[in-house]
């Protein structure tokens, strides 16, 4: 079994090699990055990626596993940036291109690659729910701006100011969005999850912060549930549970709330309640791929090892090859096997990755 400690131990004495030319520096750091990867600290892992991607032969891989990183915690416009330079060398990315293009609010820009696609691929039924996700989405921001006068650009704004790290303006364009009464509750949430993705200082948190009694009155369980991933990013547990409560209390059955829920038991180390958040999600929406990936994570923290697997196999019948579920599935399908001890398999499911 792989013992990340150790191998970043040896890893941090490889580095110190005199007269390391780049390519066995990116190498070096990659490997630091899966390792980081392993144990959760994502921090590191991250800067251990950004120095791999230097190299050329490192850098798809590299990227591939900064933009899960940032997904997974939410960060979608880093997400963004890494996905837009992944899409122009792999089109299956063109697809999580369209998803990150709606959560960050840029709908317009969703529809265009929306269109680009399917002209060129034909339609499929995956294309076809984010067609119909898309005009949903339309549909309420439309009839957000005509309810309350709050002008679509006014978000597109908010996501460029976010984006150029402009925080003092976009938070000054966030009172806006949360004090107006009659805005969409998605819309909210999507600014929350927004400005969450930009790991601020901690003088922008706190301005932040001020703002979340005026978010909580919304009563909206998307707004909790972006609320609680705000606080699981910061490792407060005790608030990202508190909010993930309040989101279940108000939408029993949210998918979302119940794998906020999973996730905040996980990263206390309460592996038997998550699973069981997991496990009543993947109850509730068992063709969805993130309670498959859940679940498996569940019983793999719990070491029920051959229960990960099945779930895994499970969950990969309803995602598309080179979409983001995909690659997360696969991921953990190389814990669930390097936990067995079965580090030539685990080696085969990363490089489904890359496929």
């Amino acid at each position: 079994m792989e013992n990340p400690d150790l191998a970043l131990r040896a890893l941090s004495s490889a580095e110190r090699i005199p007269e390391l030319n780049q390519e066995q520096k990116s190498a070096i750091a990659y490997e630091q990055a899966k390792n980081f990867t392993l144990l959760e600290d994502f921090d590191r892992a991250i800067l251990a990626y950004q120095q791999a991607l230097i190299h050329p032969d490192f850098k798809m891989a590299a990227q591939i596993n900064l933009y899960d990183i940032y997904h997974k915690q939410g960060a979608y416009q880093k997400a963004l940036t890494v996905v837009k330079a992944l899409s122009k060398v792999d089109e299956n990315y063109c697809v999580d291109l369209i998803k990150l293009n709606m959560e960050t609010g840029d709908l317009e820009r969703a529809q265009v690659i929306l269109d680009s696609i399917t002209h060129s691929w034909g339609s499929s039924l995956e294309l076809q729910s984010i067609r119909l996700e898309l005009q949903k989405r339309n549909a309420q921001q439309q009839n957000s701006a005509l309810d309350t006068g709050f002008n679509p650009e006014d978000y597109r704004r908010f996501m460029e100011l976010l984006q150029a790290q402009a925080l003092d303006q976009a938070l000054e364009l966030m009172a806006l969005i949360v004090s107006a009464q009659d805005l969409a509750p998605i819309q909210k949430a999507q600014a929350v999850e927004a400005f969450a993705a930009q790991s601020p200082d901690k003088q922008y948190q706190e301005v932040f912060e001020r703002l979340i009694p005026q978010l909580e009155r919304a009563e909206s369980g998307l707004v909790e549930v972006a609320l609680g991933r705000y606080f699981l990013d910061r490792l407060d547990i005790e608030k990202a549970q508190n909010h993930g409560q309040k989101a279940l209390a108000l939408e029993p059955n949210s998918k979302d709330a119940l794998l906020l829920l999973a996730s905040v038991a996980y990263a206390s180390g309460d592996y038997p309640s998550g699973l069981a958040y997991a496990e009543m999600a993947l109850g509730l929406y068992p063709a969805d791929p993130w309670c498959y990936l859940l679940v498996a994570r569940g019983y793999r923290y719990s070491d029920m090892l051959d229960l990960a697997e099945m779930q895994i196999m499970s969950g990969l019948e309803f995602t598309l090859a080179g979409s983001n579920q995909f690659r997360l599935l696969c991921t953990e399908a190389s814990a669930i096997y390097l936990a067995l001890g079965k580090e030539k398999e685990a080696q085969l499911w990363l490089d489904k990755i890359g496929q």
